[in-house]
């Protein structure tokens, strides 16, 4: 879709927060213009100005007059806007509070380009002790191989590749060793160093160092992913200190006792499995964040009592951030607050619309048969036929294997025997419901099978067709001819669509009617500039 010119640089030239419409006193901004147009970009669609300035008038009468009727104060709204609120005051925290704890100098940006950039090929040797690394050291100076040595390494992976270590980074290998190799030269051997396992003698057969020049231009990525990690540990270390001092403890008994159940009664739904920032977290959360996590697939780890407990603290750390957030007076934040103030204009714009929608009667039957007769190119059924086929790789094959099949030798036997395809193999040749436009599709790219499928005679055998994977013998059933599915099976889905249609009617409606009564005032001159191409 091509977007307009006219949306393409809209506001451009615009003060942000020139007034370019007011409905009964409220302002409608140019900067309102720019964010609406922004979205629209992104979702990839394209409108000229005018109809976005419209949408803006409208949402603004859906929204005073949802304030009007109180329903800014309705429990569902408050409660997301409490949500926000909280959440929003916690990011704050960690922005201006716990990450500004974090300094990043180039010294260590240069560190972590080097921790990753530099790597080097080593052969090695890891033993108990400091003297017999010596003796290895020594032996391997006067010409040992490290082949020899390597069989009595106490690391597995170089015992069993004659010492090789393969290819490392210096972030790969423990400071001390790193520190080692890279002091020395392609060929040196360094050693003794001590590690966590022992004590390792290495040879450096290859030095890959970064490139130094390379850091200027990694630079910028290496701070934004320094800054990201610093914030994370810094965060998780903030949590740690809060859920110490909160004292909070979890009812681990009772996660164990849900096993790796997905589904709950709504007594155990109810329960709370830990009191955190003045906040009851209830088992529905935890399940909810578990569900999210396993895509609603119940079994294994993932759903176990361990990952349930994880998601819990993952919970209790939020609540208390949040509630740390709060004392310290964030959710008073000017930046909160404008966001929760969007944030509630915009739930009491979406309830008082689907107030509008559930307010329109549900379609009775007489109404729904008559909008199924006068929409007969809907829910159409397309021609299908079911076909199995057996795939082998060459004719002479296919020729003896349908020798087999007049024989009386079982399709599905033979197919499972014989076809090279796995996928239809596993199922007895079968290759599902076939349609008309699959048959079409089918026959672009192979003519010869499209035409056996097509020409089968019900039950029968077709005679071998070539493809590119191979000797086709397929058999199919009797084609159910194209219909339409009966009114039954789509009654609810008609219901549906006729109580969206009346319901964005009635939101229409409504439109007209705070219209009729409001006071709209465009500015012209600032909307000439708004949408000003040039």
């Amino acid at each position: 879709m091509i977007v307009s010119s006219l949306l393409a640089v809209l506001i451009s030239q615009a003060p942000a927060e020139e007034t370019i419409v007011l409905v009964n006193d409220e302002p409608i901004t140019a900067s309102q213009l720019r964010s609406r147009a922004a979205a629209t970009r992104a979702k990839g669609g394209g409108a000229q100005a005018s109809p976005l300035v419209e949408d803006l008038i409208n949402e603004a009468l859906l929204a005073q007059e949802g304030y009007r009727l109180g329903l800014a104060r309705d429990p569902e709204v408050v409660s997301q806007v409490q949500a926000e609120t909280r959440r929003l005051a916690a990011k704050l925290l960690v922005e201006r509070e716990i990450s500004q704890a974090v300094e990043l100098d180039d010294k260590l940006l240069l560190e972590m380009y080097h921790s990753t950039g530099d790597s080097a090929r080593l052969e090695g040797v890891v033993v108990a002790t400091e003297e017999q690394a010596r003796a290895v050291f020594d032996r391997l100076k006067k010409g040992a191989k490290m082949a020899d040595e390597a069989r009595h390494s106490l690391d597995p992976n170089s015992a069993a590749r004659g010492g090789d270590l393969g290819v490392l980074t210096r972030g790969g290998m423990a400071a001390a060793l790193a520190d080692a190799v890279f002091a020395a030269k392609a060929g040196e051997l360094v050693g003794p160093v001590k590690q966590e396992l022992g004590w390792v003698v290495a040879r450096v057969v290859t030095l890959s160092p970064a490139d130094p020049a390379g850091f200027e231009k990694r630079k910028a990525d290496i701070r934004r992913f320094a800054e990201s990690q610093a914030r994370s540990q810094a965060r998780y270390h903030y949590t740690q200190q809060l859920r110490k001092a909160a004292g909070v403890k979890l009812d681990e008994e009772f996660l164990r006792s849900t096993g790796i159940r997905l589904d709950a009664t709504p007594k155990e739904l109810d329960h709370v499995v830990v009191t955190a920032g003045g906040r009851k977290i209830r088992y529905a959360e935890v399940l909810e964040k578990t569900r999210e996590l396993t895509g609603g697939r119940q079994g294994g780890h993932m759903t176990g009592p361990s990952v349930k407990m994880d998601l819990a603290w993952g919970l209790v750390e939020k609540a208390l951030l949040e509630e740390a957030a709060l004392k310290r007076g964030l959710g008073a934040d000017p930046s909160v607050r404008e966001a929760a103030r969007v944030l509630e204009r915009d739930r009491v714009i979406a309830l008082y619309a689907d107030r509008l929608r559930k307010g329109v009667p549900v379609p009775g039957s007489e109404e729904v048969e008559a909008w199924y007769r006068s929409h007969p190119g809907e829910f159409k059924i397309p021609a299908v036929r079911s076909c199995s086929h057996i795939v082998v790789a060459n004719r002479g094959i296919a020729d003896r294997v349908k020798q087999k099949l007049a024989a009386g030798e079982p399709f599905e036997e033979l197919a499972r025997a014989y076809s090279v395809d796995p996928d239809t193999a596993a199922k007895g040749g079968g290759m599902g419901p076939i349609t008309d436009d699959h048959l079409a599709a089918i026959a672009k790219a192979e003519s010869a099978l499209a035409a056996a499928i097509r020409d089968a005679k019900p039950g029968k055998v077709s005679e071998p067709a070539r493809s590119q994977m191979g000797w086709h013998l397929v058999r199919c059933g009797e084609v159910t001819p194209a219909g339409r599915e009966p009114i039954e099976k789509v009654r609810a889905a008609i219901q549906t669509r006729i109580a969206q249609e009346k319901g964005d009617t009635a939101v229409r409606q409504r439109f007209e009617e705070l219209r009729g009564r409001a006071r709209i005032s465009k500015n012209a001159a600032a909307l000439e500039r708004a949408t000003r191409t040039n």
